[in-house]
């Protein structure tokens, strides 16, 4: 069995054993048109940013997806679990949690459906970083992943007997993304760049995803979907799935297929907490005026991992 498969069984059973049926938590139901005013726009983040090139401000300026097919789980490999996990732990707070050998989960509420993820060493799959996507009919949309130029990777599989399934897919840029036809619905995460963009410390606040072209929408994801895309500069593109997180997809480097992001409030100060537990940073804090503040580093057992922050 795919070691995410049973990390995301645990995540069911605990969500039925913590909140009752998965009609009563809302597994498949992900309606969040309040907070996007029906699919409209919304400014979140202020004025327009004077930075020379066209760029989004928060989720204003474009279109949100239709929030029928959000993020629902990421998954790192590290070739140190333990030591990833208090690592995660002393830094942000994370309350990491033992499943079984080699691998941990966090997950930060069960109650919102906030973005959790899985720590394995997993030679499964050949990708650092990965996100699964919820769609209620898994063998409909890998046949249309086919038609439209993606790959099976890991066919349709139950993570257990009566429980939910799981898929993985290629698309068409060789990034390796998984499905899962049960999620808890997402709570709404604000693109966090531009003038006055917040979010919430510790928790994740954006996705990088690869995609060879970036001169247009993505139709690949678009059609498949749902999601919106706006290119914004050279080699980047925004895309919002319209419920959850959202993100960017980039073209400059094909072997950073998935970045995660973690909002801090201090970027620098998080940087400096990084190395003080045993991390390693690139570099200082890297203030983009108007946009954001950005880092990076590596845990021990080199899971690489993104910063987001206040532009300066």
């Amino acid at each position: 069995m795919h070691k995410l498969g049973i990390v995301l069984m645990a995540a069911v059973i605990a969500a039925f054993t913590l909140n009752g049926s998965a009609e009563a938590r809302g597994f498949g139901d992900n309606d969040n048109s309040g907070f996007y005013s029906q699919g409209g726009q919304i400014d979140k983040c202020g004025g327009a940013m004077d930075t020379g090139m066209e760029m989004t401000r928060g989720t204003a300026q474009m279109a949100v997806g239709t929030g029928e097919h959000w993020i629902s789980w990421l998954e790192f490999n590290s070739t140190d679990v333990p030591a990833t996990s208090e690592f995660l732990h002393t830094v942000f707070g994370w309350d990491v949690m033992p499943y079984m050998d080699n691998y941990v989960m966090w997950m930060p509420s069960m109650e919102k459906g906030e973005l959790g993820c899985g720590i394995a060493s997993n030679a499964e799959i050949p990708q650092q970083s990965a996100f699964y996507i919820y769609t209620a009919d898994i063998d409909a949309k890998l046949a249309e992943i086919e038609a439209r130029g993606g790959s099976v990777y890991v066919p349709k599989m139950p993570i257990a007997e009566g429980m939910p399934n799981i898929a993985m897919f290629t698309d068409p840029s060789g990034v390796i993304v998984g499905l899962v036809d049960a999620a808890l619905p997402a709570e709404p995460v604000a693109n966090p760049v531009g003038p006055g963009a917040s979010g919430v410390p510790g928790m994740f606040c954006a996705l990088e995803v690869y995609n060879a072209s970036t001169s247009g929408p993505d139709s690949f994801y678009r059609d498949l979907f749902g999601w919106a895309s706006k290119p914004t500069m050279d080699t980047y593109m925004d895309f919002n799935p319209g419920s959850g997180i959202a993100g960017v997809f980039q073209s400059h480097t094909a072997e950073a297929k998935v970045m995660a992001y973690i909002w801090s409030d201090d970027v620098q100060a998080t940087l400096d907490a990084v190395e003080a537990a045993g991390g390693t940073t690139f570099g200082e804090a890297m203030s983009m005026e108007n946009i954001a503040t950005f880092g990076y580093f590596t845990t021990p057992g080199g899971v690489v991992m993104g910063l987001m922050g206040p532009a300066s």
